[in-house]
């Protein structure tokens, strides 16, 4: 006995799709559209959840704006600075490895 793939419905049913959900597209466009899914339960719980935390009022806006304002604690971003030249003198003679960032810029846009 073979095992055999598993069909779309029962896909759709597992990402929480309604019965009778119809997915259009070619074989290997419906394979991709139910794998990149969120759950329709996961999204509606979810939406339900940010709903609740959402200010009713403006008065309640300002609230919540004030709030984010004191506890914000994201770090300043400051340049990059160069690599020091003692570490630049620790790189290899070897020839750079495919896809590891130190391949030339037209390698990337080849599509490599």
């Amino acid at each position: 006995m073979q095992p055999r793939g598993c069909r779309w419905a029962r896909r759709s049913r597992a990402q929480t799709f309604p019965d009778g959900f119809e997915v259009l597209g070619s074989i290997n466009d419906v394979q991709r559209q139910l794998g990149n899914a969120v759950p329709a339960l996961l999204v509606e719980v979810l939406a339900t959840e940010i709903r609740t935390q959402l200010p009713r009022s403006p008065a309640q806006s300002d609230q919540m704006k004030r709030t984010i304002a004191s506890t914000d604690s994201s770090p300043i971003p400051t340049l990059a600075q160069p690599v020091p030249a003692s570490s630049l003198k620790l790189r290899g003679t070897h020839a750079a490895q495919s896809l590891s960032g130190c391949h030339r810029a037209e390698q990337v846009t080849r599509g490599i």
